[in-house]
């Protein structure tokens, strides 16, 4: 009995130490991994420690018919059976000319089983780009498109409005553009100990997140250009039954990805936009559906097959949406007044409004808020007409997320959020 648990003990023990040699190799070679060096923005994932940390989530049972259970034997798949190098921590960029873009570059191990891992799972979005090269391109989406080859897998994630893959082949082929996570300059503390870290160049914004499981912590900073003032002001706004409630009053100079939804929004370009918006907006969408009256023309023809001008009125119900500006008239003109539903717009004094609503609130008033940005977002209650299959996903996890950021100094945000998941596990 004394020999067996000898022999057991050291089995244990070789063991512990197989997995730390592995863990520690593996932590070792985080930063030799590549990325452009001029990037502008990082994106890292601690990819052992979200596995180890949350194993309940991946070993747990499902009560979905299999769709949870499936994207997990997915992952799973993608990380150990697709002959890509998968590190312990994984590092995207942005870079000047895409700062809306992530890319991120991984080493092939194995060509053939990458080949047979995306040809299996997605036939239809699998192509050579070059045969002779071996190199091969992988449009999963719009958001989500990678090419590879005998050496490196390149991929970007973020909608481009540019749909080939022309920036993933220049960035495969200038190598001399890539430097290792290790000597990358301009940013300190890459190799975080979070589970997720975005750092953009220069600590102008840092955001950190933890993830345990149902339940992600985020944390940061903002460093802003211009002086922040001393209190803000929003609109007093009913936040019950709320599914997505936001605000924002910051410049657009400090929020870029904002300014460039407006832009899409409104058609304005930067300049338009710039003299027009006056460093306010805010959203609501409620979990109530608003009954919409909708008229179209449409042709027919008489007996003697004369064309007959009728008019065609549908009833639809749509989502509960009230946005408020503080604006001059070039922007108040450019909201549409139809975007898949009619809008009503009416300016109510300090706002201007836009809404689905048939009635507008009998007057707007302002309120004093901690926080110079505002969102909170509840996929239980996301209306079904939005649902595209990330978004259903989110719906299926009820999903709420909040993010707010309150003054620090007068250049300084601080940032938190949290995001929650309600399974049934």
């Amino acid at each position: 009995m004394r020999k067996l648990a000898i022999i057991v003990g050291i089995f244990l023990m070789l063991f512990f130490a197989a997995v730390w040699t592995f863990f520690t190799v593996r932590q070792y070679k985080i930063d030799q991994q590549y990325v452009s060096n001029l990037s502008t923005s990082i994106l890292s994932m601690a990819i052992d420690d979200l596995l180890l940390d949350n194993l309940w989530y991946f070993s747990a049972g499902t009560n979905d018919s299999g769709g949870t259970e499936n994207r997990n034997n997915h992952i799973k798949n993608l990380i150990f059976d697709a002959g890509i190098a998968i590190p312990a921590r994984i590092f995207l960029f942005s870079t000047p000319q895409d700062t809306q873009t992530l890319f991120g570059i991984l080493k092939i191990n194995n060509f053939d089983k990458c080949f047979s891992f995306f040809a299996k799972n997605y036939p239809s979005k699998i192509k050579f780009i070059d045969r002779q090269k071996s190199i091969v391109s992988v449009n999963l989406n719009n958001g989500f498109r990678m090419i590879f080859n005998n050496e490196y897998l390149i991929y970007q994630i973020g909608l481009d409005e540019n749909a080939d893959f022309s920036k993933l082949q220049t960035l495969l082929k200038q190598r001399d553009s890539w430097s290792q996570i290790g000597n990358l300059e301009g940013f300190k503390d890459l190799l975080s100990d979070e589970h997720l870290s975005y750092q953009q160049k220069n600590d102008r914004l840092q955001i950190q997140a933890t993830v345990k499981k149902n339940h992600i912590t985020l944390n940061g900073v903002w460093r802003l250009n211009e002086d922040l003032d001393e209190k803000f002001l929003v609109r007093d706004m009913d936040t019950l039954k709320q599914t997505v409630t936001f605000w924002s009053v910051l410049p657009l100079q400090e929020a870029p990805i904002l300014a460039r939804v407006i832009q899409k929004y409104t058609g304005l370009d930067a300049q338009q936009l710039g003299t027009s918006y006056q460093n306010y907006v805010d959203l609501q969408v409620n979990n109530d559906s608003v009954a919409q009256i909708d008229s179209s023309i449409i042709y027919a023809y008489d007996d003697e097959f004369n064309p007959i001008e009728e008019v065609q009125v549908q009833q639809q119900q749509v989502p509960s949406i009230l946005h408020a500006w503080k604006s001059d008239s070039t922007l108040q003109v450019a909201l549409p007044d139809k975007m898949f539903y009619s809008f009503h717009k009416k300016d109510m004094g300090e706002y201007f409004i836009s809404t689905t609503l048939d009635s507008f609130p009998p007057q707007t008033s302002s309120k004093q808020t901690p926080y110079a940005v505002y969102c909170y977002v509840d996929f239980k209650t996301w209306p079904e007409q939005w649902t595209i299959p990330l978004l259903r996903i989110f719906k299926e996890q009820n999903m709420q997320t909040r993010f707010v950021a309150q003054r620090q100094d007068r250049r300084t945000l601080l940032i938190e959020g949290d995001i929650r998941l309600q399974t049934d596990n």
